[in-house]
């Protein structure tokens, strides 16, 4: 019998937004090759969407394959506080947690995505039901969730719970490190779906030398260091080149602004949110793909260029360091236009070229489906024994208390 994860996690991708938490979506659906995983998603809302909420209920249940997804949302008390939403978020994952254990039984291991807020509730339910907690850490700037004491007493409560906390990259891990004293932070990077990102196609040319860039619109991807530097280039009459612009976010309209303001707008496309299956035709035509953020946990786009046999350039960020580097792309400081810009010019002057097949080989035995199910099953697999141990000492300490009364 598979032995039963219950993950934890704000945001799961929905068909309204399939690519929202996306990198949870790819865990559990390894994981469920050798666990029982399900996903608990809980919510809170204040009371402004009480109206739109009515007449929809407050716990649902929606399915993604063999993974059974868990929804449940309570509503914050009045006068609303910090504390009154931690709670009501509490209360929600508490729910979810419930109707788990009703239909499937206790689970040998509670999985929380972040910290905040997932790793606080999963800290309260694993004290609560005596089931050990693993945290995976993924934001990119932590240091946001340590700007009031509310906050970082709940970090601080959900790390003392914690059997271990995995970050995303060494980066990352080191900014971790300084909150967790029990030992070493683990490393695992994300999943990268080398069978969507494949390199075994013939690259297609239109004449102009393609570049891709994949993120959210906001101000942390640096894309206005990006326009910039194509305004570099234009006016060093260099027009052979083109860039495709995926992602949506609160800097769209901004940007593409920006785009006409230097004169650019001919050589990029806006397309919006796109999901895996429109990206990949367009990396098909890239000569790289482009990642101008000032901060970064791991970036997982990056690495599916590399799975896709595209080589990459990168701003020293702090996740992409741990795997891009001069045999797979060019890393440039951060917001540095000029620098960008003449990473650009190696691949439009063909000035530097990478074999697909080293890239992608890299990227498979790294993180690929078997290499992640591999490394995380070595860090869930001692946690859940001891556990059980735990349970059945306790067990066994209350039976025999039983027999003497």
């Amino acid at each position: 019998m598979k032995k039963k994860i219950f993950i934890i996690s704000p945001s799961y991708p929905t068909s309204s937004d399939p690519v929202q938490s996306i990198f949870v979506q790819d865990q559990a659906r390894a994981l469920s090759r050798d666990y029982f995983a399900c996903v608990a998603v809980p919510e809170m809302r204040g009371w402004r969407s009480l109206d739109s909420s009515l007449f929809r209920s407050t716990a649902w249940d929606e399915y993604d394959g063999d993974i059974h997804i868990f929804r449940d949302c309570e509503f914050a008390r009045l006068p609303f506080s910090s504390r009154g939403a931690a709670s009501a978020l509490f209360h929600s994952a508490d729910s979810t947690f419930k109707r788990f254990r009703l239909l499937f039984g206790l689970p040998q291991l509670i999985a929380a995505h972040f910290t905040l807020p997932s790793g606080y509730v999963g800290a309260l339910l694993s004290k609560k039901y005596n089931v050990p907690l693993v945290i995976h850490e993924h934001a990119s700037r932590f240091s946001d969730f340590l700007q009031n004491s509310s906050s970082r007493e709940w970090v601080r409560y959900a790390f003392q719970q914690a059997s271990e906390i995995i970050s995303v990259s060494p980066f990352s891990a080191s900014v971790l490190q300084e909150h967790f004293s029990k030992g070493p932070i683990k490393v695992l990077g994300n999943i990268v779906d080398t069978n969507i990102f494949t390199s075994d196609h013939a690259k297609v040319s239109d004449g102009k030398t393609t570049f891709v860039s994949i993120g959210r619109l906001a101000s942390q991807k640096g894309l206005a260091f990006l326009l910039q530097a194509m305004a570099l280039l234009h006016k060093q009459s260099c027009n052979s080149f083109f860039v495709h612009i995926i992602g949506d976010g609160p800097l769209r309209d901004s940007l593409q602004k920006l785009a006409a303001d230097l004169h650019i707008s001919h050589l990029c496309k806006f397309h919006g949110a796109l999901n895996r299956p429109a990206i990949t035709p367009l990396l098909q035509k890239a000569a790289a793909v482009i990642q101008a953020s000032l901060h970064e946990s791991f970036c997982i786009t990056l690495a599916e260029a590399l799975s896709s046999g595209v080589p990459v350039i990168s701003t020293r960020s702090g996740g992409p360091e741990c795997f891009v580097n001069s045999s797979n792309g060019v890393l440039v400081d951060k917001s540095d236009p000029v620098a960008l810009a003449s990473a650009m010019s190696l691949f439009i002057d063909r000035k530097i070229s990478f074999d697909p097949s080293i890239l992608r080989s890299n990227i498979v035995s790294r993180f690929g489906v078997d290499s992640f199910v591999r490394q995380v099953s070595n860090i869930y697999e001692p946690i859940i024994k001891h556990g059980q141990a735990q349970l059945y000492n306790r067990s066994s300490h209350i039976n025999l208390v039983a027999k003497r009364a």
